[in-house]
This record gives structure tokens, sequence and C-alpha cells, in this order.
């Protein structure tokens, strides 16, 4: 079976399960990566070594409006006669031309998308229509978890049996041996950012900006330090909001503020953590995956796609219901005063790195490129 893959840029999630699907019997792979390098996350590098064939565009138009139009992108499908492509919903005009030949071409694809929730007005309801006729001719569908799988069985009214999960999984194994390894330097590495060796550390990693509700988390912060000292705050990430964060760590010696870390670079922080905290909106998130992998209890709010695959409320953290300031404090004194399960952060940390890594993804990936049948059912 030839699979031609639409990627948008590379990512050590996206990179770890495709190479795993390239090794499997029978599947011919060849991967068109519309960027090198992702505009939101500075810290995934190019990955220059893979298994499989991939071919980075060098044809951009930048439209008004429409965005970026990849023209060597259609020129791939077209030379590619693949017998099945794996396309992503992002960047309308590139995507959606090439959906267009594929839909005329009777050609099979399946539809990636991390979609969790409808943005109200007209438009996006059109857009939502589109959406829904290209997703309905797509033999199968590939979304990260369990929220994304619920929002398109739910609102868009799909067949839960054509929907796959696990479209953003890293090779969970690899990332704990890494988090494994460097709490062998616990001492050492809160020593590089000024943290005490007793306190009680929370992290937060991610995009500086309005969704991410990070001022939330530092006025919750500062309201638990009134009672208890011994409490910090790591958050690593920069965006909009950076001279708010930097402000805020000159006025709190507790806060601790690192702006930019490469991927590889990032597991230390996880191994000298407490606690990790997402009071924000995302789709996914994978940073809140990996604290789950790195066995650390989490917080994080409902909004967060990602909690509906790692969060047991009440057991392994909690999750935020209102998503209130004072919500959020509660919450973090409880982790703090262990009013958590760590049998169940055990548990779910041990099913992420055992059972639903990057070759579960994989095996789910294929099964979606190997569906039979051409269209969901409405």
């Amino acid at each position: 079976m030839k699979v031609g893959i639409i990627s948008i840029h590379s990512a050590p999630y996206k990179d770890s399960i495709y190479s795993v699907l390239s090794k499997k019997n029978g599947i011919e792979l060849s991967v068109f990566t519309l960027y090198s390098k992702s505009k939101t996350h500075d810290e995934w590098k190019k990955t220059n070594k893979l298994p499989y064939i991939n071919t980075y565009s060098s044809k951009v138009l930048r439209l008004p409006f429409f965005g970026d139009y990849h023209r060597d992108a259609l020129k791939f499908i077209k030379n590619g006669e693949f017998d099945v492509v794996l396309i992503n919903g992002y960047y309308p005009l590139t995507c959606f031309s090439i959906l267009r030949y594929l839909r005329r071409k009777k050609i099979k694809y399946v539809y990636s998308a991390d979609t969790v929730a409808s943005k109200p007005g007209i438009l996006a309801a059109i857009k939502r229509r589109i959406m829904r006729s290209y997703i309905n001719d797509a033999i199968s569908l590939w979304v990260p978890g369990k929220k994304s799988l619920d929002y398109h069985m739910n609102t868009l009214r799909l067949d839960r049996t054509k929907i796959y999960t696990g479209s953003y999984t890293f090779d969970n194994q690899a990332i704990h041996e890494i988090i494994e390894k460097n709490k062998h330097e616990f001492l050492k590495v809160r020593e590089s950012v000024g943290i005490s060796e007793t306190s009680f550390l929370f992290l937060f990693v991610g995009k500086l900006i309005k969704k991410r509700n990070v001022k939330k988390l530092i006025e919750a912060f500062n309201e638990i330090i009134k009672l208890n000292n011994n409490v910090e705050l790591l958050i690593i990430g920069d965006g909009e909001e950076n001279d708010y964060v930097i402000k805020s760590k000159s006025l709190n010696n507790n806060i601790h503020h690192i702006e930019r870390v490469d991927f590889d670079g990032l597991h230390k922080y996880y191994s000298i953590a407490n606690c990790y905290v997402h009071p924000g909106i995302e789709p996914f998130s994978l940073a809140l995956v990996e604290g789950s992998i790195a066995g650390l209890p989490i917080i994080s709010s409902y909004e967060v796609g990602a909690a509906m695959d790692v969060l047991a409320d009440g057991e392994n953290g909690y999750v935020l219901h209102f998503n209130t300031t004072d919500e959020l404090k509660n919450k973090m004194e409880l982790v703090i005063n262990n009013k958590f399960s760590r049998d169940a952060v055990s548990s779910i940390s041990s099913e992420l790195i055992n059972y639903r890594g990057h070759k579960w993804a994989a095996s789910q990936l294929a099964q979606a490129l190997r569906s039979n049948e051409d269209v969901y059912k409405k």
C-alpha cells in the first residue's frame, strides 16, 4: 500500500509515529512537509535522519486572507500515485486544494484534526459545514485523544468506528527513561534555576499566550505563598505575556522563568518538579502528557484536551471545572498537602509508558489507513 502524508512541520510526536509506520509490512510511506520548522514551537528541531522519504516544500505563495499556499504539495500528491493519503486539516488553501483533488479523483484519504470545540459565528458555521463534508468522504479520522473524539462524534455526528486516536503521541518510553536519568541530577538542575532543594515545585511549560491563563496561575501562586513560602513555580516558555511573567518574577523570588528550551532539554525540568499545572485552553497539550509520563500529579483545566486522557479527577490530580483563581489555588493547596493518590499517579504513568506510546499510535494510524469503508455514517 502506497501511503502519502501531508505534514505541516517536523515534530517529535509525528517523526516517531511515522518512523514506526514506515517499517510496517505492506506500507510504502512518503511524507511531504510544508514547513521545516513549526511557527509556534521553536524547540522542535528538524529531523534529518528518517527511515522514510520526507520532502520539504520549496514553493510557497503568501496570499492575503487565505494564508500560505504550497504549490508543490498538490504536485506531490498527483505524482505519487498513492493508494491512500493522510492529510491534516490545517492551512485551509493548501489542504483544501488537495482535498478537492482527492475527492474528484476518488483517492482514499484519512483526515487528521485536533478540534475539540466549535467557534461561534456564521463564518465558523460555514467552515464547519465544509469541513464536515470532507470528513464524511474520508475513509477514517485520526485525532489526538478522547476530547477530540467526543467532539467529532457529538458535534459533527461521525461514526465512532471510523475515528482513531493517538495523532499526538511521543515515544513515551524513551522520554520516561530520560526523565528518570535526569533525576540523578536533581540538585544540580534545581540549583541551575535557583530553586531550593526542599521546596514544592509547580511546573508549567507552554506558549505564554492569553489562552494559557498564565496570569491566573501566577495570581493563585501569589496567594499560596502568603501562607507557605516553601513553594516555588517554574514557567518555561515565551509569548505575548512574556513581560508580565518577567515582572512577576522580579517581584517574587519564588517564581522562576526560562524563555526558550530545546525539546531535548525540557525533560530535565520535569524530573525536578512536584506537580504539573495547566489552567489554560488547548486542543490537546503534550506538555500535560509529559507531566504524567514523569509521574507527576496533574492540575488541569477541563478545556485542555489531554486532561481527558491522562487525568482522573481527585485521583492523580484535579480538573478545574470552573477555572477560577480561587479554584486553582485550592487545588494547588490540595496537591501540596498530598491530597491525591500516588498509586493512581503511578498507574496512569505506567499505562502511557508501556501501552500508549508511539508504537500504539502507529498501530492506530495503520488501522485508519486500511479502513475499507469510503464514507462515514451520518
